[in-house]
């Protein structure tokens, strides 16, 4: 077929939205108004976002994301320590992990340490309410004290699960 007989595609467009694949529940659907204050930990969402804010005043109330995940005991993100040496260092390694949360949440105040659970065998669970604090803990531990590390994505469900162990 000559070329100039072809049938031409046409152009792709490039200003439509693309959907996000990510399914995350607790990411709100619509807009909340300016000056949303969080019932539950004081964060007020304001330019599209949820914030700290040193003197927060509120026109309406609704929970963040961070506090309903909490409340509904929902992680996003799981991160297992294990190992003699974790043993052996405990209180060193929870004060690395206590700061690395503290810097991570002044950044991102919806990422944040749910819970802390002792395994029976000895090995400490840490849920939090996002995928980038619990990958952020378990690289921080990488990078201080070496050992092993795994973090496995669940692009569909939204959600990290990390181990480190040494």
């Amino acid at each position: 077929m000559d070329p100039a007989q072809r049938p031409r595609k046409k152009p792709e467009r490039r200003d439509r939205q693309i959907e996000d694949t990510r399914h995350d529940p607790y990411r709100s659907t619509r807009k909340l108004p300016d000056f949303t204050l969080c019932r539950d930990c004081g964060l007020v969402y304001r330019d599209g976002r949820w914030q700290r804010l040193s003197e927060p005043w509120a026109l309406d109330t609704a929970l963040c994301p961070a506090c309903a995940r909490t409340q509904d005991r929902y992680p996003a993100g799981y991160l297992r320590l294990s190992g003699s040496f974790f043993s052996e260092h405990r209180e060193e390694i929870q004060q690395l992990l206590a700061n690395t949360e503290r810097r991570e949440s002044e950044e991102h105040p919806l990422q944040r340490v749910m819970d802390r659970v002792e395994e029976d065998d000895g090995a400490l669970l840490i849920t939090t309410t996002g995928t980038h604090l619990a990958s952020a803990l378990a690289t921080a531990l990488h990078r201080a004290y070496g050992g092993t590390m795994n973090l496995r994505y669940a692009d569909q469900e939204n959600l990290v699960r990390a181990a480190w162990s040494r």
